[in-house]
Order: structure tokens, then sequence, then C-alpha cells
């Protein structure tokens, strides 16, 4: 059996993958808080990872009826660009910085004065952001000094529990991406870079280039995490690339989008291209000499969880659906735009906050949750066009992701686009791809045809098709919230 194990942004998804009929054995969900103890940070204690983890095996082996020896091996995956910085013992200093965090704004300006901007992307793949270790390590060398002078390695989360399970900080192309430190051309870090930042890259993951293992399950951890000694741990990779992977984006023209907190478009390339408009980020895939484009798009399903915690706690998301499939498409004027942490594909600006416009009497619970459903998917239109101008012909399209549950927002997402979207059974496609790799990384795949093992472990799919009629009306419903957008734009810098 494979364990696959990705620590998101809210939550620690384990899966149980059977390598010989390619069937899903067992999943569990452990949820963790976000800590935010000043405005605009956003943080985990890592301890917090160990827990999750070690309690979501123990009740995944339950669930599938296995024991700790039918374990063949694990694999890792978490946001790369979260942060965690230990020293030489191994205890962090300071909470994982999450990807979300804002906190390295003044950081980002520093950086886009010493750095040139189009040098950087076409070394790293991406633009000059807070959100990046490069921004994030040099937040701490400022604001943290007697910290930094300790610190012996950063990490990704994924990088950090492999630390603990393994002893291993080595990291993949593909989860070393998203940081601004790596060269995606040479697949090395970028001393030029770390020099600006003032790091070595002896702090810096060890480059693992292959799928394969990379340490094993020592006596501690084995205590720990309920798992047998000597069990194989596979090479960290990334979180978006290996959804890729799952999400069946492993060639030209097989576009998928993930529907998770941030909604992501993953685009295949076969070299480093680079939009030197810094729209887009070209990464690593887990595919051998493939990259990707990723264009995120902020608050996607982390729009509708943070309505559904806040205002309906008690509802479950399955009522919530039902209340805006009522609703008719517009959501009787009401729009939404979902900034909760800035906005980037396909409007950039960090300023920009989460609005709703139009509030009347009229409006109902149901119409805030249809106006977030149609807010998230009308990013898409222009996000997809910006993909289209790499001269990238889209041929196929799937949605995966914990939004893709609901058939409501993939109906109105595939109207939306006036394209088919193609919906796996299974839609926790990041935590499969991470049991998938742990596969390829011990050879244990009966199929050797990557696509085969791909759909195999889907269990099937559905097909949402668009209506002319309703797709003609959100192009007009687009231009609307269009214009009012440019309006938005200039009062936020108010």
């Amino acid at each position: 059996m494979l364990l696959g194990v990705d620590l998101g942004t809210g939550s620690c998804k384990i899966m149980v993958l059977d390598p010989i009929n390619y069937k899903v054995r067992g999943e569990v969900v452990n949820e963790y808080s976000l800590l935010h103890p000043h405005l605009g940070w956003a943080e985990h204690n890592p301890k917090c990872y160990i827990k999750a983890v070690s309690d979501g095996i123990k009740k995944v082996m339950k669930v599938a009826h296995i024991e700790k020896d039918d374990i063949e091996a694990i694999c890792i995956v978490s946001p790369r660009d979260s942060l965690i910085a230990i020293d030489k013992q191994g205890k962090n200093l300071v909470n994982c910085i999450t990807w979300i965090d804002q906190r390295a704004l003044q950081e980002e300006g520093i950086l886009k004065k010493e750095l040139n901007l189009e040098e950087v992307i076409k070394i790293t793949g991406s633009s000059i952001d807070y959100s990046f270790w490069a921004a994030k390590i040099l937040w701490l060398k400022r604001e943290k000094p007697e910290t930094f002078k300790k610190i012996k390695y950063f990490l990704n989360p994924a990088n950090y529990l492999a630390f603990q399970m393994a002893n291993s900080i080595a990291l993949h192309p593909s989860g070393a991406t998203r940081t601004m430190l790596f060269d995606i051309n040479k697949l090395e870090w970028c001393k030029e870079i770390c020099d600006v930042i003032g790091i070595s890259i002896d702090t810096l993951p060890h480059i693992e280039k292959r799928i394969k293992i990379i340490g094993e399950i020592t006596q501690d951890a084995a205590k720990i995490f309920h798992l047998k000694k000597g069990t194989p741990v596979a090479v960290v990779c990334g979180d978006d690339p290996v959804a890729a992977l799952a999400g069946g984006s492993i060639d030209l023209g097989f576009i998928c989008i993930s529907a998770a907190t941030n909604d992501v478009i993953y685009s295949p390339l076969k070299r480093p291209t680079f939009d030197l408009k810094g729209r887009m980020e070209c990464t690593c895939h887990v595919i051998e000499n493939t990259w990707l484009f990723e264009a995120s798009i902020n608050a996607g399903g982390g729009s509708l969880r943070w309505f559904k915690d806040t205002f309906t706690p008690y509802k479950s998301y399955s009522y919530l659906d039902s209340i805006a499939e009522k609703v008719s498409p517009g959501a009787n004027g009401l729009l939404y735009y979902p900034y909760l942490w800035g906005a980037r594909v396909p409007k950039f600006n960090p300023l920009a906050t989460g609005v709703f416009f139009g509030v009347t009497n009229a409006h109902t619970l149901g119409h805030f949750v249809r106006a977030i459903m149609e807010g998230v998917a009308l990013q898409y239109i222009e996000a997809l066009e910006i993909i289209k101008e790499f001269n990238i012909h889209i041929e196929k399209l799937s949605l995966v992701g914990g939004g893709s549950k609901s058939k409501l927002w993939n109906m109105i997402k595939s109207c939306i686009i006036n394209k088919n979207i193609l919906v796996p059974n299974i839609s926790d496609v990041t935590v499969l791809g991470a049991a998938i790799i742990a596969g390829i990384a011990t050879n244990l795949f009966k199929f050797k045809n990557l696509d085969t093992v791909i759909h195999k472990s889907w269990g099937g799919y559905k097909i949402f098709k668009p209506n002319e009629e309703t797709y003609k009306k959100y192009l007009e419903i687009y231009k609307r919230w269009n214009s009012i957008y440019k309006k938005l734009d200039e009062a936020w810098y108010l």
C-alpha cells in the first residue's frame, strides 16, 4: 500500500492507494487552524503538522483495514512557498510563515530595487513577490536578526515533516520552484539571488532531480507516526505540480484547474517559458523534462470556506449548494470579488480586498453563495486568455480539488468559460498525486504508462457541458463585473 500525505493550508489529507488495482483504500482529513497574531500574518505552529499526520495515519489505517507492515512507501507534499526555519538541533525557530502571509510586502519592495525583474523571471520562472521564500527570509533577517543567526535550514512544511520522519531534507525541483531562489533552467539554487538576500545555499534543501526514495522512517519516527521502522520515504515534491499530475495534466494542451483554497490553473510546457509580465509562474513539473505554467487565483475555494465558517458554521456545503441552486444566474445583480488576501491572476493588486457589490434587501443567503461561486469562476475567463497568449491550445480541461465536489459550481464554471469540463470521481488529487509519487519512487505500479495509472486511480469521471444561453448571459455579467472592478481598483489605493 502507498501512503500519500498532503499538508494543506487548513488541513492535512492522508490517503492509502493500492498499487495493484489503483483503488483508494482509505482517506482521512485532519483540520488545523491558521494563526493570525498580526494583521496580514498567517502562521501554523509546525507541531500541528506532526500531530495531524500522526493522528491521521492511525485513522487511515483503520479505515483501510491495514497494518503498518502493509505500507510500502510514503510521500509528503505541501505548499512550496510556506517557510519553516530550524536550528542545528532540528528545532523550529519560528512558526511556519504560510504562503498567504503578507508580512513581507516591504521586503518585496526592497528586492524589486535590488534585483532586475525580467532577469528574476527568466531565472526562477516567478515574479518578485512577498509570498515567496526570498522575501520571507529577508523579513526574518531584518526583523528577527538574533533568530536568523541560529538558522541551519530553511524548509517547506513537507520538508520539515520528512526531516522529522527520515532525517532527510531532499527536495525535488517541483518543490523548489515558487521560492524565487531556484533556477528552473539549471535545476539548482541560484547563488546570485541568495547572495543578495545574504544566505548560503547550504541553508537550503538538497535538490534531488529524480523521483526516488530519499530515506527511511527512523526508529523514533516509527513510534510517533505509527509506521514501521525502515518504511521508504519518497522525495518531497510541490503540491501544485503533484495536483497537476494526478489531475491528468501531463501533456501539452491538457489544462487542469485545482479548485482549492486558491484556484490554480496548470498548463504543461516542454521547455521553460516565461511570462515577462509576471502574471503566471513557470515551474518545474514532477514529470521529467516538463515544466508548468501556473496561474493562481486567490481565495477560490477559500472564499466559500470563509463565508461558511463566518456566517453559516453549522451548515454543510451541500446545504449551501442547494440554496444557491435556487438562484438564477447573476444572483439578481449581486457581484462578488474574491480578494480576501489580495488579488493575483487575472487581476494583480496586493491591496485588493473582498467585496460584495450591489447588496439589497432582496438578496438572501442563497444569492450570496451563488455570487461567490460566480465571482470566483469569472476569474477563469481572463486567466485562460493569458494562457492562450502563449499559443497554447486548450484540448482538454479537468477540474479537481475540494471545489469540484459541487456539481452546481462545476456547471457554473463550464457555462462561464464555455467549455466541457472533465471532473474525476476523486476530487482530492493532491494527496492522490502524493501516493502516486510514492508508487513511482518504488516502481510498484503494474502499468508503466503514467496516463493509465492516473486514469485508473480516478475511479471514473463526469463531464459538465455548457449551456449556450447561460454562457451568453454570463458574458454580459462579466462585462459589468469587469467595469465595476476598475472602479474598485482605484478605491483600494485611497
